[in-house]
């Protein structure tokens, strides 16, 4: 009897480990073959489905994305604020004569430097310093001529840059560093700027019609050393009051392109603005340097498409969310943008 229970403990224990056997081997069959698709970071791949035997894993582009969008917006914006200065710095004229003590504006680490004559109305700026907001630095020349086509053979004296169809020649040769990032760019060609409608920046109010600066023109941009080529700019500015919120909007050329040319990489690109792209003076708190305060200018609204080999949207005037700011200080720009991956990605950043 004692034999017999003995026989039977063994069979049961056969019978046990042979069950487990069985099911190990099963669960193993039944385990997925690890693959280049699987979803699942394996077999030695350096990211999920990429790296070591599977292809190559494309690069992050978010850092990309970031500087195509920086580096259009740098350059238009200080071109931009060179055309300001031009027009503040041109002398306040009116039929020949001008206003005396207050003859031009000088920009903040500027010299300026004025040369009347029967052929031409000539400002030279010359940067040498630390823009009034301290938030870039500036060194080099622009050479700015007016030329008036209603003054007819008169001297050029008699020029005046508010006069309708007024234009100026700027030519750029500037290098500049942002102070926030160590970012440089240096900027050398020719725009031309046309006063459209007519009328002075320089008196503008409340109640002033709206000023209207059409600019075209070539430049040669270098970025952090690295050259990008000739850019070909075809911009609208219009500047206006809306209550007291001094406002200037933004929109393209044919096809709304506002720049096209070659980016640091070497590929050709444009950029476009379907929604005029609107900056406010006033929408946000003034900035504070060395005991001077200053206008934040923001775009508040508006849209941009870079495209070269790939297609980034830029939303301007956006919450911490990404979403369209109504009213108020917006908190930033929304980029968006479609990966290598075939992945759809935004990115949301401050101003």
């Amino acid at each position: 009897m004692k034999t017999t229970k003995i026989i039977l403990s063994s069979l049961l224990a056969m019978t046990i480990l042979g069950t487990t056997i069985i099911s190990c081997k099963k669960k193993k069959k039944d385990e997925p073959v690890a693959s280049c698709s699987d979803k699942i970071k394996n077999q030695g791949e350096t990211e999920i489905d990429c790296g070591g035997p599977c292809p190559a894993c494309i690069p992050d582009d978010t850092e990309e994305q970031k500087g195509n969008s920086n580096d259009e917006t740098d350059v238009s914006n200080e071109t931009d604020a060179v055309v300001d200065d031009a027009s503040n710095a041109l002398p306040k004229q009116n039929a020949g004569k001008t206003d005396g003590a207050n003859k031009w504006t000088t920009p903040c680490s500027a010299t300026v430097d004025t040369t009347t004559n029967l052929k031409n109305l000539q400002v030279t700026i010359t940067y040498d310093g630390m823009s009034c907001d301290g938030k870039r630095k500036r060194v080099g020349t622009v050479t700015i001529t007016l030329t008036d086509p209603t003054i007819g053979n008169k001297p050029k004296a008699f020029s005046s840059w508010k006069s309708k169809g007024a234009y100026l020649t700027i030519e750029f040769n500037l290098f500049v560093t942002k102070i926030s990032t160590g970012k440089t760019f240096k900027i050398v060609g020719t725009k031309k700027i046309v006063n459209v409608d007519g009328g002075s920046l320089q008196e503008m109010t409340t109640s002033s019609p709206a000023v209207t600066l059409h600019i075209t023109g070539d430049v040669n941009v270098t970025l952090n050393d690295t050259s990008a080529g000739k850019w070909t700019i075809d911009r609208t500015r219009k500047i206006q009051y809306v209550g007291t919120d001094l406002r200037v909007t933004n929109t393209g050329g044919a096809n709304n392109i506002a720049v096209s040319g070659t980016s640091k990489k070497g590929e050709a690109f444009t950029v476009s603005i379907p929604t005029a792209v609107v900056w406010s003076k006033s929408t946000c708190p003034e900035i504070e340097y060395k005991g001077e305060k200053y206008p934040k200018w923001v775009p508040i609204s508006g849209v941009k498409i870079h495209k070269a080999k790939k297609e980034l949207t830029v939303t301007f005037g956006v919450d911490k969310d990404g979403k369209s700011v109504a009213s108020g200080c917006p908190h930033g720009y929304k980029l968006e943008w479609v990966n290598g991956k075939g992945v759809a990605k935004s990115l949301v950043l401050p101003y």
